[in-house]
């Protein structure tokens, strides 16, 4: 049985509900409302983000490792926005709403610091010994997925390689230069030019100043998504922007003159699943995050969304191999202790919208 199309959200009387059903369930087999396998069926609540990811999921982690059937269950789909799943695990943290959710791991560490989730068990997740460090945090998170963040560029525009955060404020590009709004990964980007400067996740100090350049001083265009950096790269409405590999290799393929270099303390976006602590479900949902550590599906996620895996078991193809991190870019990543900056947040959000937007 395949998941189920339609997007759920649970409020507290209706998961009562859902409880008050599953009471009825012997006299619904009695009266022959439901079949035994109807019955038979535990249901799995899956908090995830939509669009193109959503789908590629569907047919990766459910259908092709026929999990569902395997284990006699049915994944429900809950479809929000990223920080929207992670108020709702928070908000729900008693009596959770999900069995599990995808998080990054800024949102993890909000959830693990509120004691929200639960540690992994790793005669379940066995996937995990195959998997780096470098990929987790703590016992409560790993990636599925690594999303790598370098300066994009038009090959056209930019006639100099870039080759630090510096670049986004250089006076040749004014006007041309893409920056992630504050609630997409603008926060991660804060973050990361902090680091290339100098601060520290209690000292933003370098880095707010260095992100007025670039906004205020260099009239940087605030991308929204996505979808959105695509269309401002292909119009040559950008020349320059902080973006992903993924995206610029597609890019590239599409015709438009793009490549992308990873400076120092370059930008990553880890992606994986957590399992809320008092969950229903919690042997299910790990056994479903163990399926997406697997190589095979960790190998089609990479084909299909050019996103670098994390098991280190997968073989990278060659017509692959550039939304790999290359050698060059090995130790350049920014080191960033998520829950320490967790702690700055409503400081670090004040700060950007005054002294980096000016508003």
């Amino acid at each position: 049985m395949t998941g189920t199309q339609r997007s759920l959200s649970l409020t507290r009387r209706e998961a009562l509900q859902a409880g008050a059903v599953a009471a009825l369930v012997p006299a619904l087999l009695q009266l022959g409302a439901i079949t035994p396998a109807e019955a038979a069926e535990t249901q799995l609540v899956f908090g995830t983000v939509g669009g193109g990811w959503l789908d590629g999921i569907k047919k990766i982690f459910l259908e092709q490792t026929g999990f569902e059937k395997q284990h006699d269950a049915k994944v429900v789909w809950d479809v929000q926005a990223d920080t929207s799943l992670i108020t709702k695990a928070l908000s729900s943290c008693a009596r959770p709403v999900y069995d599990l959710l995808q998080a990054g791991v800024t949102g993890a560490a909000k959830l693990s610091a509120a004691k929200c989730i639960a540690a992994y068990d790793r005669s379940i997740i066995t996937n995990l010994a195959d998997v780096d460090d470098t990929y987790k945090s703590g016992d409560y998170f790993v990636a599925v997925i690594r999303l790598l963040n370098g300066l994009v560029y038009n090959t056209k525009h930019v006639k100099d390689k870039p080759t630090s955060w510096d670049d986004l404020a250089n006076p040749k590009y004014k006007g041309k230069v893409g920056i992630p709004v504050y609630s997409w990964v603008g926060s991660q980007l804060l973050h990361a030019i902090n680091k290339a400067h100098g601060g520290t996740e209690a000292n933003v100090d370098p880095g707010i100043k260095a992100s007025a350049a670039i906004v205020r001083g260099n009239d940087a265009v605030m991308v929204q998504h996505s979808n959105m950096g695509d269309q401002l790269l292909q119009r040559e409405e950008i020349w320059i922007m902080p973006f992903w590999t993924g995206r610029m290799i597609n890019l590239k393929a599409s015709g438009v003159p793009v490549d992308i270099y990873y400076q120092k303390d370059f930008l990553f976006a880890d992606v994986g699943y957590v399992v809320p602590s008092h969950g229903r479900n919690l042997q299910l949902a790990q056994k479903l995050i163990n399926a997406t550590l697997a190589p095979e599906p960790q190998l089609e996620i990479l084909k299909r969304f050019k996103y670098q895996p994390t098991n280190r078991k997968v073989v990278v193809p060659e017509d692959l191999k550039a939304a790999v991190l290359p050698e060059y870019a090995k130790n350049r990543a920014a080191k960033i202790d998520w829950k320490k900056v967790n702690e700055y947040a409503d400081r670090d959000l004040e700060r950007w919208n005054k002294e980096v937007l000016g508003s």
